[in-house]
């Protein structure tokens, strides 16, 4: 029936149909429309609302809070009675002084000062209007005088007559304030009176007020976009729309204020270097910027190709400007740069500021001197097998095929058998006194053996299965003659303790594994297959290796490894791994072998990493980003000639194992002399010198500082970093002036000290070889060097409270604290009748200065510290302390260094011919002694 009637409908000529009923239906479809798309626009489109309201009710809440704490307060009964104090006395202060006829006088005056003002103004401007003409009229006269103007003696004429006009100004002004002078004395006590109860009333009440106005702004608020624009990093980012406490304070519980109403972590240290309004949020954070809505302004869509890094992803970002290897906030960061460095991995891959990585394999061209076929095999094949700490990664590699690579590396050199001199001097070592020598030169700083030991150096464990004795024999004697460049430094070791740790190295074996004593001819078939396997392999990333100096790296470069777009990743056949270049290199990183199929053969060698390591690796290299390359110079971070100095010096400290030892900055293992402030203790040259040609210094340590052959750079280096990390002035030179009474009075005065505290029973004092019966060894540093070691204001200030410069040190506090200052035994002890003598030759000395010398503690190091660093020096014929620095700065170049030779003098490590005063056990009881009688 419809059909019906819709086709009677049609047959009608159109000017007799009736469209009102498509017409309605379409303008309700309109109507519908505009409705949904007004409610979209407004509140679906803009969750950001939503955000801000919420925001500012919390904001709200936060200083109503804040606002009712103050009012309390206010409210009190001691801040109410001080406030209505004060306001009653700024009634009566208003009103004028009390007494009439000082109140008559007081108005008069302020209202005589006020006319004066008014009087003072006119005049001013009157005086400065004659100003302007004076200055017109004199450019005039000048011109004229230059263009020889009949017109210049007329411009002369006015020109004096308006300087007479500013002169009477000038008097009149000054008549003014001639007669204000007297009138601001009258009213200037009251009046300053007045003003600072009004000040006291406005600091009791300003931060009241201040809430309040803040209340009523919070409550004004409405939402609207915060949008930041940094030009030079082509940023438009409007993340603070919604995260609006981002670079506020007190927002930073994490259970009252939930994201995005949460401070910026670490608000004072990261935010305060990296400003938003100049650096943005998505430089560091990802996302997209001028998006409003979460998901698509934290970058969670398909194809956006810098998601939201949350966490400790963040970290990848700060390479982008921080090229430095040490950034302090940024720990997973950091670790992966020194991880990737201390891998090899620039060995294989080009990666942005690690072009000019060295090698960190040894180099093989002389291997076979070193070991054999059948132990290269078994090592190619599975290095954690051997060494459990070891960082060579271990190559998908047959047994025939490391056997193969062995036979090459082999070829590159023959073995060289032992001399009848080595055989003889090896015969002399026993494993019981090379393992006492190894345990007293503190090896374990670098070496593993067993679960024991650091795994900076290779691992000792098996090593009587792996090395022959006549190249370990060679290479205990001078490590630089095989490796020129390696990290093992020269222990100073005689021969017969080299035969010693030879022999106890060698009983170090793994039980049916002795693959030292055998070995096999090279085979010239075999090495060749393996010359291309290395080749394949690109061993020669970290290895030296002959023939093969020039070979291209075999990885992909990483430049821009960050941002490799997803359709560029292969995952193979592996499931369960998100589809997210994070976790993509997570897992190549941690099994390179998870993509690899029939087809396709992944040739990266396994590392067998922690998860912590390779979750710092993925941080490091997704940092490679295209943008990291146009970051403009303004915004990256640039070194001050201090950080550059602590820069490179703690490269050098990791690089040579120091902290393996020392401790440094805090950091590190107490087997040598604590080096935290080492630069606000040494003088530079002297650092330099002992850095280059190492002695001992402290007698009592078995342990001996080795020689690392540091070039002058790096000895520079050093010195620059301890000084600049301490920040400790250098080229160093001396405070100290040696001349005049004083300085010879305080120097005789601290040699009387010196001997009171029997110092010497500690302290050797000389340098002479021939007084080497007579020396004290293992108790305290040889006081003879402390004029050219030590820095001189140091001295003084180490005396005076050595348990703050190094808690638990031997040094006794000879000058304890109390009551927040430092006092001295000495005025009690001359009090005793067996030291008047001494106490006559204090007063010759001091005369009515004595009782200040002896109340004063510090004066009395300094004292001590003048008689040390001209220890020797003859009273009669003493110059000034010179500095031991050379002229030319330390840290000029290399090449400048390397002209200039360096003397080191050979230092003795005797102490004084002087007898000694007094056993050290019987110093301590004289000094508990003096101790009770204080």
């Amino acid at each position: 029936m419809v059909l019906g009637q819709l086709g009677a409908w049609r047959k009608k000529p159109t000017e007799e149909q009736s469209y009102r009923i498509p017409f309605f239906a379409t303008v309700i479809l309109l109507i519908i429309l505009t409705l949904w798309a007004v409610w979209d626009e407004t509140f679906h489109r803009r969750p950001w609302k939503d955000f801000q309201k919420a925001f500012f009710k919390l904001e709200l809440e936060k200083v109503n809070k804040e606002y009712e704490e103050e009012n309390k307060l206010f409210n009190s009964p001691r801040i109410q009675k001080q406030y209505q104090t004060l306001q009653e006395g700024l009634k009566t202060l208003e009103k004028g002084p009390q007494d009439s006829s000082q109140a008559r006088a007081y108005h008069e005056a302020k209202e005589h000062l006020d006319q004066l003002k008014l009087k003072l103004q006119d005049f001013s401007r009157a005086s400065q209007f004659s100003k302007s003409e004076y200055d017109a009229a004199y450019y005039k006269y000048e011109k004229a005088k230059i263009d020889r103007s009949s017109d210049a003696e007329k411009r002369k004429k006015q020109v004096d007559k308006l300087q007479k006009k500013l002169d009477e100004f000038s008097l009149k002004i000054k008549e003014v304030e001639s007669q204000m002078a007297p009138l601001w004395s009258q009213v200037k006590s009251h009046d300053e009176e007045l003003s600072e109860t009004l000040v006291k009333i406005a600091q009791m009440t300003s931060k009241r007020e201040g809430l309040q106005k803040k209340i009523a702004d919070i409550k004004e608020k409405s939402p609207k976009i915060q949008q930041i624009v940094v030009n030079n990093l082509n940023r438009v980012d409007r993340c603070q729309t919604c995260h609006l406490a981002i670079d506020r304070s007190g927002f930073e519980d994490a259970k009252k204020y939930p994201q995005p109403f949460r401070t910026h972590p670490k608000l004072d240290v990261l935010l305060k270097n990296h400003p938003p309004e100049k650096f943005a949020c998505t430089i560091c954070h990802g996302g997209q910027g001028p998006a409003l809505t979460v998901q698509t302004a934290h970058g969670e869509i398909p194809h956006w190709g810098t998601p939201l890094l949350r966490g400790e992803k963040v970290e990848s970002s700060c390479q982008k400007c921080h090229s430095t290897v040490q950034v302090p906030e940024a720990p997973r960061a950091t670790e992966g740069k020194i991880l990737f460095t201390k891998l090899g991995c620039v060995g294989c891959h080009l990666a942005p500021g690690f072009e000019n990585a060295k090698k960190v394999g040894p180099e093989l061209n002389h291997i076979h001197q070193k070991t054999t076929i059948p132990w290269m095999t078994q090592w190619i094949m599975n290095p954690k097998g051997w060494s459990p700490s070891t960082r060579m990664p271990q190559f998908r590699v047959t047994q025939e095929e490391a056997k193969e690579m062995a036979h090459y590396l082999s070829s590159l050199n023959e073995s060289q058998a032992m001399t009848d001199e080595e055989k003889e001097a090896l015969k002399k070592g026993t494993p019981e006194e090379g393992k006492r020598l190894f345990t007293e030169l503190a090896c374990i700083a670098c070496h593993p053996i067993g679960e024991e030991g650091n795994t900076f150096a290779p691992n000792l464990t098996n090593v009587g299965s792996k090395v022959r004795p006549e190249w370990l024999y060679r290479w205990l004697k001078n490590p630089r003659d095989y490796l020129p460049h390696g990290k093992m430094p020269n222990m100073r070791l005689s021969d017969t303790d080299i035969a010693h740790l030879v022999s106890f190295l060698t009983s170090l074996k793994r039980e049916g594994s002795d693959l030292v004593s055998i070995d096999e001819p090279v085979k010239p078939e075999s090495a060749e297959k393996g010359k291309q396997l290395i080749g394949t392999l690109g061993c020669f990333g970290c290895h030296d290796i002959q023939g093969m100096e020039n070979s291209p790296r075999v990885g992909a470069e990483l430049t821009t490894f960050g941002s490799k777009d997803l359709d560029l990743l292969y995952f193979g056949y592996a499931e369960n791994i998100p589809h997210t270049l994070w976790d993509w290199t997570f897992n190549k990183i941690k099994n390179p072998q998870s993509y690899a199929t029939e087809r396709i053969a992944q040739k990266m060698p396994h590392f067998h990493l922690a998860d912590e390591e390779a979750t710092s690796l993925v941080t490091l290299l997704t940092g490679f980003t295209e943008e990291a390359k146009s970051i403009p110079l303004e915004a990256r971070k640039t070194f001050t000639e201090k950080e550059k100095n602590i820069e490179i010096g703690r490269n050098l400290v990791r690089d040579l194992n120091c902290i393996g030892c020392h401790t440094i900055e805090g950091k590190g293992s107490e087997i040598a002399p604590n080096l935290n402030g080492e630069g606000a203790k040494v003088q530079p040259q002297w650092l330099f010198n002992f850095l280059k040609s190492p002695f001992a210094i402290r007698p009592w340590y078995t342990v001996r500082m080795p020689r690392f052959n540091l070039t002058d750079e790096d000895a520079i280096h050093l010195v620059n970093y301890f000084s600049s990390a301490s920040d400790a002035p250098y080229p160093y030179e001396s405070p100290l002036v040696t001349q005049g009474k004083d300085f010879q009075r305080d120097r005789e005065a601290g040699g009387k000290l010196f001997e009171m505290f029997k110092c010497m029973s500690c302290h050797p004092v000389s340098l002479d070889p021939l007084a080497q019966k007579n020396q004290v060894t293992t108790l305290g540093p040889n006081l003879g060097l402390a004029k050219d070691r030590l820095r001189h204001e140091w001295i003084a200030n180490w005396i005076l409270s050595p348990e703050e410069f190094q808690p638990g040190t031997k040094m006794p506090t000879n000058f304890p604290k109390m009551s927040g200052k430092r006092i001295s035994f000495v005025p009690n002890l001359l009090k005793s009748p067996q030291v008047q003598e001494m106490k006559k030759f204090f007063e010759d000395l001091y005369g009515s200065d004595l009782e200040a010398f002896l109340a004063d503690a510090s004066w009395q190091t300094r004292a001590i510290r003048d008689y040390l660093v001209t220890m020797g020096l003859s009273t009669s014929s003493e110059k000034p302390v010179q500095s031991s620095q050379p002229a030319q700065a330390l840290s000029e170049s290399k090449s400048q260094t390397e002209e200039k030779s360096v003397s080191v003098p050979v230092q003795s490590e005797s102490s004084s011919s002087l007898p000694n005063t007094a056993h050290p056990e019987e110093k301590k009881a004289e000094d508990k002694k003096v101790e009770e009688e204080w």
